[in-house]
């Protein structure tokens, strides 16, 4: 059965089928062809002069290129582009659902000099975002960069806690002490990327009044499956001088830790003198949501349900 976020696209090509003029039945045709049927008969139809670049008036909610480009069939969209078939922002987004560099490098070659940085920003930020590496190794050979202003393949890379992704990203285009690159690692939990970072000179400092400092930011992102990594950041971190016992949202990075099921970091802070424990804010809010909870329960047992 097809989940939801399957069916969407296809709802859509559907609605658009259906209220197209008939001057569009061939452009129709053509995008129902290209997800699945043998590349001869797309072929044809391009050959009986089907423009492979819809005009604005047959242009539905994807182009064929794109939807080409999100089904992986490189072979269609070679095809498309050697008759005409105009490269936008979507179709790369869409090849980036794959971790297949040659399909990648197909659109960004086939792109005008003009457009050709705002591909590979595209690009990147898509292969970033899916996690896949041969696709951003390949980006980067290209000339990709991931410092350049508005390109956020770095964060989308942290966000997914990928550790290669955010290290191959800092290594092609970040000074080891960029504080961007620099959170980033921290972010992920990349001990060799913190440690180089720490030696050329990054600020282990930085505070914030909600989220306190590197060591209480580590704590409210760690996991079981990541403890060894921060733990091994924590050492590099508590070797500068970085207090243990600074709340994040209210908890102490000890508390934080152990909640999280990260016992190794919760133990190697307690080593460093770190405390369990929460701001008086922080009871006060769980209390308060406690209480709350308890509030709406008896609402339903009072109120029958109603």
């Amino acid at each position: 059965m097809r989940r939801p976020s399957q069916l969407l696209p296809l709802t859509l090509l559907m609605i658009w089928a259906s209220s197209a003029h008939a001057t569009c039945d061939a452009e129709i045709r053509l995008i129902m062809l290209v997800p699945s049927r043998p590349i001869e008969e797309i072929a044809a139809l391009l050959e009986e002069a089907t423009p492979a670049e819809p005009s604005a008036e047959c242009r539905g909610t994807r182009t064929p290129l794109e939807v080409a480009a999100e089904h992986g069939r490189p072979d269609v969209v070679r095809l498309l582009l050697d008759h005409g078939a105009a490269i936008h922002r979507a179709p790369l987004w869409a090849a980036s659902q794959h971790d297949d560099p040659a399909l990648m490098r197909m659109l960004i070659d086939a792109l005008p000099d003009a457009k050709r940085a705002a591909g590979l920003k595209d690009g990147l930020e898509g292969a970033a975002s899916r996690g896949h590496h041969a696709v951003l190794s390949e980006l980067l050979r290209l000339g990709a960069d991931p410092s350049a202003p508005g390109t956020h393949g770095l964060e989308y890379a942290a966000a997914r806690g990928d550790v290669e992704g955010v290290r191959m990203l800092i290594e092609a285009g970040f000074a080891p002490d960029d504080a961007r690159a620099f959170r980033a690692a921290l972010g992920v939990g990349d001990p060799v990327t913190v440690g180089r970072a720490l030696a050329a000179g990054a600020d282990p400092h930085s505070r914030d009044p909600r989220t306190g400092n590197e060591l209480s930011r580590l704590a409210g992102t760690t996991g079981p499956q990541r403890a060894d990594r921060d733990t091994e950041v924590a050492r590099l971190l508590l070797a500068r001088g970085v207090d243990p016992n600074v709340p994040h949202h209210g908890q102490l990075p000890v508390s934080l830790a152990r909640e999280r099921g990260a016992d190794a970091l919760a133990i190697h802070l307690e080593s460093a003198g770190g405390r369990e424990g929460s701001t008086l804010t922080h009871k006060l809010q769980r209390a308060g949501r406690a209480f709350r909870r308890a509030g709406y329960v008896l609402v339903l047992l009072v109120g029958g349900g109603h």
